[in-house]
This record gives C-alpha cells, sequence and structure tokens, in this order.
C-alpha cells in the first residue's frame, strides 16, 4: 500500500513538473491505448508460450503398394483404407492432447513468471510506466490522451472505439507498446593521496513505439534514464540511485517526444501598418484558427498537417491562407489598413468645401460626404456624385478607393459644369 501511495505521488509530482503550457484547446485529437508494457522477464516468459506452436502432423505413408491397389478386390482395399483412417485419427488425436497439455504447461509457465514479476522490481515497472507514461504525455492533453488497457480487458479494444472513448475526441486511434529494458552499471575506480573513489553509473533503457489501427508503425524512439553515485574509502556517497527516479526520467523524455511528434505550436502575430506606428491596436483584429477563434500572439497546439488561418478586423483587409504545420510556427501577418484618404479638388474659383459627394457601393450600402477633406474611405469600388450649387451634378460610376493617407491622401479632381445660363 506505501508502495502504491509513493507511486501515485511520484505520478502527480509529473504533472506538477512538466506544467501546462498556456494554449487554446482544439476539438480533434488522437488517443492512445497502451496496449502492452514489457521488461526482459515477462518479454521472456510470454515469448516462451508464443514459441509452442501446435505440431503439425506428419501424413504417415501408406503400406498399400500400387500393386496392391491393381490386384485387391475393391472390398478388401476399402477396408484396408478405413483401418488406415481411423488409425491416423486416432494418431493426430494423440499429439492434438499432447500439444494441448505441452501449451497448457507453457502457458501456465509463462502465467507464473509473470505473477512472480509483480512482486519484483520488473512487475513494479509495468505499473509505474503505465501511469507515468500517461502522465508524462500531459503537457500535450488538449489533443492527445493515454489510456491504460490494464483498466479494460482487453475485449473491448473494439468499444473503446465508440463506446466510452467517444468522450476522448471519437476513440482510440492508435497503439502503443512499452519496452523497459535491464539497468546497465559501469564502474569507474580512482585513487588519490591515499583515498579511493568509485563512480558507478547506472541507464535504464526504455523504448515506445506508436502503431496506427493498421499495426502501421508511426512512431518509435528509445530514452534513457540515468542515475549516479560516489563512492570514497571513507564511506561517504554523494548522487542517486533511485530505479524509479530513471523510469519516470525516460518516460518524460518519451512523453514529450510523442507529443513533438504529433503536435506543433502555432503561434499567429499581426503587424500593423508602418503608418500608424504605436497607434495600431492588436485588440481590433480577429484570428481564426480552423474557425476556432484566438488572441493575437496566442500559443495554440495542433496536430501536424494542414489548417487553416484567418484574420479578420473592420479596419484591416482580410486575410486568409492554408498552412502546412510540420513543427513550431511562428507566423507574422503584416496588416493592411481597410480604409484609403482621398482629397476631391473642384474647379478653380468653386468652393471645395461646398461639395455634396455621395458614395454607393454595389450592394446599394453608402454614405455622403461634405467638403473636399481629406476623406476616410473604405477601399473598394463606388458611384460617385458630385453636386455644389450652380453646377451639374458630377458622376462617376466607376470611383476606385485603393490608398492614400491622412498626411498624403490621393487626389481626385471634381470635373464640375456650371450649370447653363438660359438664353434670353
Amino acid at each position: 500500500m506505501r508502495k502504491m501511495k509513493k507511486m501515485a505521488a511520484v505520478a502527480t509530482a509529473i504533472l506538477v513538473a512538466t506544467g501546462m503550457a498556456a494554449m487554446a484547446q482544439t476539438k480533434n485529437g488522437i488517443v492512445i491505448l497502451i496496449k502492452d508494457v514489457e521488461t526482459p522477464t515477462t518479454r521472456a516468459a510470454t515469448g516462451k508460450y508464443i514459441d509452442v506452436k501446435k505440431a503439425a502432423v506428419a501424413h504417415e505413408a501408406s503400406i498399400l503398394t500400387e500393386e496392391d491397389r491393381t490386384t485387391l478386390d475393391p472390398v478388401k482395399l476399402t477396408d484396408i483404407r478405413g483401418r488406415e483412417v481411423d488409425d491416423r485419427i486416432r494418431l493426430r488425436q494423440e499429439e492434438r492432447d499432447a500439444v494441448k497439455r505441452q501449451n497448457e504447461k507453457q502457458e501456465a509457465t509463462a502465467d507464473m513468471l509473470r505473477n512472480n514479476a509483480m512482486g519484483t522490481q520488473e512487475g513494479r515497472n509495468i505499473i509505474q510506466a503505465r501511469d507515468w507514461m500517461a502522465a508524462a504525455v500531459m503537457p500535450f492533453s488538449s489533443l492527445i490522451q493515454v489510456i491504460d488497457r490494464s483498466e479494460q480487458a482487453t475485449a473491448m479494444d473494439e468499444s473503446a472505439r465508440s463506446g466510452d472513448a467517444q468522450t476522448m475526441r471519437g476513440g482510440v486511434t492508435h497503439y502503443m507498446r512499452i519496452i523497459v529494458g535491464d539497468v546497465k552499471e559501469t564502474k569507474t575506480s580512482t585513487q588519490a593521496y591515499g583515498a579511493k573513489t568509485e563512480l558507478v553509473k547506472k541507464v535504464l533503457n526504455v523504448s515506445v513505439s506508436v502503431n496506427d489501427l493498421n499495426d502501421r508503425q508511426v512512431y518509435v524512439g528509445s530514452f534513457n534514464g540515468e542515475s549516479s553515485r560516489v563512492y570514497t574509502s571513507h564511506g561517504n556517497t554523494s548522487g542517486g540511485d533511485d530505479h524509479e527516479e530513471m523510469l519516470q526520467s525516460a518516460l518524460k523524455q518519451a512523453g514529450e517526444a510523442i507529443g513533438s511528434h504529433f503536435t506543433g505550436r502555432l503561434t499567429v502575430d499581426v503587424q500593423g501598418p508602418r503608418e500608424e506606428g504605436d497607434a495600431f491596436n492588436p485588440s481590433l483584429v480577429t484570428v481564426l484558427v480552423d474557425d476556432m477563434m484566438i488572441a493575437p500572439g496566442q500559443e495554440l497546439l495542433l496536430l501536424k498537417g494542414a489548417h487553416k488561418v484567418e484574420v479578420q478586423s473592420e479596419d484591416y483587409m482580410p486575410w486568409s491562407r492554408t498552412i502546412n504545420l510540420a513543427s513550431d510556427m511562428p507566423l507574422k501577418i503584416p496588416m493592411i489598413s481597410a480604409y484609403g484618404y482621398t482629397r476631391f479638388t473642384a474647379p478653380a474659383g468653386v468652393d471645395a468645401n461646398s461639395l455634396s459627394l455621395e458614395l454607393a457601393t454595389t450592394d446599394g450600402s453608402g454614405e455622403t460626404l461634405y467638403g473636399e477633406g481629406p476623406h476616410k474611405i473604405k477601399k473598394g469600388k463606388y458611384t460617385l456624385k458630385a453636386t455644389i450649387d450652380g453646377f451639374m451634378p458630377y458622376e462617376n460610376k466607376s470611383f476606385s478607393v485603393g490608398g492614400g493617407t491622412e498626411e498624403k491622401p490621393m487626389a481626385f479632381s471634381v470635373a464640375l459644369r456650371p450649370v447653363p445660363t438660359p438664353q434670353q
């Protein structure tokens, strides 16, 4: 009981140590089922059982010769063949019974070895690896979830894809196998000033593989947890020799590697127009990634692959791209103002401040401006109608606004003509 409590405490410590980045979550992800955890002892036990194949029953040669087949009468020939068939069936059944007994013996041996291992370091490795592997992937939990087969029967795999695991983004998508190796130890001795020092280094290797549901391997990696201890002739020691810490370290590395293999971090920053300088306000911009709204500069964890990025704003031109996320990607998008400035000029001698300017878009919306400006107008095409007392109305059905700043507006000359004087 103390051991299990200690293991649970260490698993919790991993969650605290790894931390959770402040990242937005997406609705799609993967669910990895830990299919097996092996150690050299349990692997050998399983191998003994797997290696016991059902013995192939060799076909006995018939005692009948070709001459017998042609000379014996059909009744006697049939009788002999019948006895041969009966003998073969009996022999095969005896061989099957012998193979069955051997299989049962080997399976019992394998079960015994596995059960015995549960009280050893190898057995504890199995329990710890399952718990700590799930904890090591927690920094990526918005997209990757690791579940343990020991929590459900093997026969439940299918229901895991469509039943309880539906709450985990659609069910099991991958299988994981973990192999915890034996501890390898090396010793280095030195002697100086009458004192002997011995450095003992230990390495624990952990291999992790992930397969898809079609049993295609999509990831494999090998990780080492290390510890060291220094012995002196005076009996002093330093360092650590904790097997659990080595396993925890290796699995933490594995969790980070698996997370980085399947995911990438996308950061979308927006850069204001040069003319706005420090006046640019990023909060006026909406960023959408796969139709999910995030704040400019926010880090988003995504599965690797294609993602749609959009930037929308009333004050700036829209931006849209489909990106291929292959690794962590900082994306900086230059914003272009959705407005331009235009100054309207009138013929010489005409007070431009008396101008009335009606702008209409193709959808019928519009606005009325007064005076020469400069006027801030949304970029696009308009129908322009300018009027002033004493002059004929001016119309332009393809008036465009495409740029200009308040300091340097675009100039547009309104070609007004005086109202003709009535002939006497």
